[in-house]
């Protein structure tokens, strides 16, 4: 006689608890495929996750290349300090939202000290949606005292 992987009862079956075929689930069932090579996984009801990138180089560069122009204008004796601190803001710029807002500010004012011919280039930088988003409180009062 053939069961076919079943039980072979020859008269009443009594079953004691549960009685499960394949998969016993008390909540949710969650499958998860392959996800080699995503970013910013969450599984499962409540799950979360935040992602953060600082930002690339042609877009920090584009944001930031009429500030190095503006730098030109400078006085030879401030001009390669003034170079040296904004090649340390772009830097600190570049983490995203991991950047020191403390250095930021003390690097926009630095610059604002050797070179006052850029701060409208410095401002500008900052007012752009990507650079404005990672700016904070302490370098927003910095700018916006420049912006008066």
């Amino acid at each position: 006689m053939k069961t076919e992987g079943g039980d072979f009862i020859g008269r009443d079956k009594v079953v004691k608890g549960d009685e499960v075929h394949g998969d016993k689930v008390g909540g949710d069932k969650i499958s998860v495929g392959d996800i080699s090579g995503s970013s910013g996984v969450a599984i499962g009801r409540g799950a979360q996750v935040s992602v953060s990138h600082g930002l690339n180089g042609d877009e920090i560069g584009r944001i930031f290349e009429p500030l190095f122009r503006a730098l030109r204008d400078t006085p030879p004796a401030a001009q390669a300090e003034a170079i040296q601190k904004a090649e340390s803001l772009v830097d600190e710029a570049r983490k995203g939202d991991k950047a020191n807002d403390g250095l930021m500010a003390t690097l926009v004012n630095g610059l604002a000290e050797l070179a006052p011919g850029a701060v409208g280039a410095l401002v500008s930088a900052f007012s752009q949606p990507v650079l404005a988003e990672v700016t904070g409180p302490v370098t927003r009062m910095i700018l916006q005292a420049f912006s008066k």
